[in-house]
């Protein structure tokens, strides 16, 4: 019986990030075998009897590239590698699964034009008491060479935000998996690409344990998903240990959701909602999942919605994606109350503002407040707005904008720095826009906004400490300092 023993090369210390989905196909493309491999565990395939005498091995990444290898079979076994992890360094490697590094490999035979970086920065943005606040980035392992940075940030047992910008850097945010460490890359990008923004930014944390299935599902890709958390046995595994890792457990949850296979755990759903109030990812698997019943109760359904707006945003890019599809499915049109509208408004503004198809959620912004599909440039006091964006908006940015807000009878103002009109539509949906009301001209009347304080973290009307530009001038941490 012909066999193949599949081997992904790699370092053993990232064999939970390499793990590596691969079909094997003969020459005419018919599918022979699958299997899941990893450095540390080769995958044994038997394939069928048959007359094929060579075959095509071909490994699959998130970011769409895939890792071949043709190879003849015989009656020994036959040993297939696959490099997933073409990095300049091993420290780099577990950024390989989720885009290209070979660019930055250094080649003396045949030198690269590089592609200027410019100045690049960093900011930590934390939740706390219903109120978002700056923090510098404290890292360690702070690595690096030519074109590429790595830092190691202990992140808190809250949520968190990391903000990065630059000169040529549209400034996003990135939900930061809370209570342990957290690697962040920062890569230049490849020069064939002008549209891309001059580096590439990956989150993923120390001990990874559920990124590569996070990020197939957000992608759409749930079978190849499936494929890896069945080859690890990992999506019961990790909701079972909720309270060892509440982040892998969440993963877990997204998996057997996606896969129709969560109903039987709603015990375990219900824990992780309620061990975990920092994280809004438990309450949106919770609601998602009790819209699946066969006679869902729609009460259950909004209690759980609620929860999770009022919890910040969710950690995982696909959370996002539920929370909006689920409060989609029990929204009731012109008979919607005021309070559900503004919080609908505000998830799908977060949801266009997405910035990446990432495991972590990330998305365009200013702030954590003020998410944007206007991408904005420069540094952390002076954000510059893409000309062409601005005038498809019809509206371009403003400062000191007054944000009225409306709540049934009651209404209230509110002051934000350099308020952005985009994160409630004001630029896509032209009922929205400036009002005169008395000596202030610059007045933004949003009919699905509610004034009640920390009911949605995103229109949070706590006084800050300081502006938000200047929280982000005060802390900003420079990654590139414009000289690569």
């Amino acid at each position: 019986m012909q066999q193949l023993i599949v081997h992904i090369q790699g370092s053993a210390a990232e064999d939970r990030i390499l793990a590596t989905i691969f079909d094997v196909v003969s020459p005419d493309g018919t599918l022979l075998a699958q299997g899941t491999a990893s450095p540390s565990r080769p995958a044994t395939v038997q394939l069928p009897d048959s007359d094929v005498k060579r075959v095509h091995v071909i490994g699959y990444s998130p970011s769409g590239r895939k890792a071949q290898q043709t190879c003849d079979v015989g009656e020994k076994p036959v040993d297939v590698y696959l490099n997933v992890a073409n990095s300049p360094h091993e420290w780099l490697q577990w950024v390989a699964p989720f885009r290209s590094l070979t660019h930055l490999r250094k080649d003396p035979d045949r030198p690269i034009s590089k592609r200027p970086i410019g100045r690049v920065w960093m900011v930590l943005w934390q939740l706390q008491d219903g109120q978002w606040s700056a923090r510098p980035v404290v890292g360690s392992g702070f690595l690096r060479d030519d074109g590429m940075r790595q830092i190691s940030i202990d992140v808190p047992d809250s949520p968190n935000l990391l903000q990065v910008g630059g000169d040529e850097v549209a400034w996003r945010l990135i939900s930061l998996p809370p209570g342990g460490p957290v690697r962040v890359a920062v890569t230049r990008s490849p020069i064939e690409d002008p549209d891309m923004d001059s580096v590439e930014v990956t989150v993923g944390r120390v001990r990874p344990m559920n990124e590569l299935i996070m990020s197939y599902l957000s992608r759409g890709a749930a079978v190849e998903a499936a494929r890896l958390g069945a080859a690890w046995e990992s999506a019961n595994l990790a909701l079972y240990e909720k309270m060892r890792d509440p982040i892998s457990a969440a993963a877990g949850a997204y998996l057997l959701l996606k896969m129709n296979r969560l109903d039987e755990r709603r015990t375990w759903v219900e824990n992780l909602v309620n061990w975990f109030p920092n994280m809004p990812d438990g309450a949106i698997v919770a609601a998602a999942l009790a819209l699946q019943r066969s006679e869902p109760d729609e009460k259950v359904v909004r209690n759980y919605l609620n929860l999770a707006v009022n919890r910040g945003v969710p950690v995982f890019s696909l959370g996002m994606s539920i929370l909006v599809e689920t409060m989609a499915a029990v929204h009731r049109g012109a008979r919607e109350t005021k309070k559900f509208k503004a919080a609908y408004q505000v998830a799908r503004a977060y949801n266009q503002a997405r910035a990446s198809r990432g495991a972590y959620f990330a998305f365009y912004g200013k702030s954590p407040a003020q998410p944007s599909w206007l991408k904005c440039k420069g540094p952390p006091d002076a954000p510059v707005a893409d000309p062409d964006d601005v005038a498809r908006s019809n509206l371009g940015f403003t400062s000191n904008v007054r944000l009225y807000l409306d709540a049934a009878a009651d209404s209230r103002q509110a002051k934000f720095d350099r308020l952005d009109l985009s994160p409630l539509g004001a630029g896509q949906q032209p009922r929205y826009g400036f009002e005169t009301r008395g000596p202030d001209p610059d007045v933004v009347r949003i009919d699905a906004a509610v004034a009640e304080g920390r009911s949605i973290p995103s229109l949070d009307l706590a006084p800050l400490e300081g502006s938000w530009m200047d929280q982000r001038q005060k802390n900003a941490f420079s990654v590139f300092e414009g000289n690569e």
